[in-house]
């Protein structure tokens, strides 16, 4: 029995010490999409091919977040949004805000229930962001979340390999993909 105590304790030091390691690289990421693709110029110039959106209600900027599940769990310490909400609005489809939107999309999915993970979301929950940035059909005209994923997959290691390292883990990148729009 204290062997099996022990690897208990082993496994969850390695959980908190990744899901430690990835808040603050899903911080940086949704940062790096945010800026990336924001402007706070009034109007784009005729011409202007930049990709950059606008507020015009503030949901988009307030569904931004990044958050850890770890085997379906939601972390809730784990959770970060963009910054406080600026929206007054509603969004009239869905009678919620931003913020709100986001808050139910992280709270009704459990991201690596199925596979014993730890899953890394970030995200821009608002249901138009596909349309914004569509990156599977290329019909898209702005850069919304993409960046993210850039981002996640340069600077992965900088940020688990201290963890790998300390619990002698081998170092195998996991795979990044997308699911429902959500880089993972």
């Amino acid at each position: 029995m204290a062997g099996r105590t022990y690897l208990k304790y082993l496994k969850d030091d390695i959980e908190r010490d990744i899901v430690r390691a990835l808040k603050p690289l899903g911080k940086k990421a949704m940062l790096h999409a945010y800026l990336t693709g924001h402007t706070d110029a009034p109007r784009p110039p005729k011409g202007d091919s930049s990709m950059k959106w606008r507020h015009k209600l503030g949901n988009l900027h307030d569904s931004f977040a990044s958050a850890v599940y770890v085997n379906g769990v939601l972390v809730q310490s784990s959770v970060q949004y963009i910054a406080s909400p600026i929206s007054k609005k509603r969004d009239p489809r869905t009678g919620k805000n931003g913020r709100q939107t986001v808050k139910d999309f992280l709270l009704k999915n459990s991201f690596g229930a199925k596979n014993n993970e730890i899953v890394l979301v970030v995200i821009a929950a608002m249901f138009y962001t596909k349309y914004l940035e569509d990156q599977f059909t290329g019909t898209g005209r702005f850069i919304v979340i993409s960046p993210a994923r850039d981002y996640i997959n340069q600077n992965w290691w900088s940020y688990v390999e201290p963890v790998y390292k300390k619990h002698g883990l081998p170092l195998v990148k996991p795979k990044s993909r997308v699911v429902k729009g959500v880089h993972k």
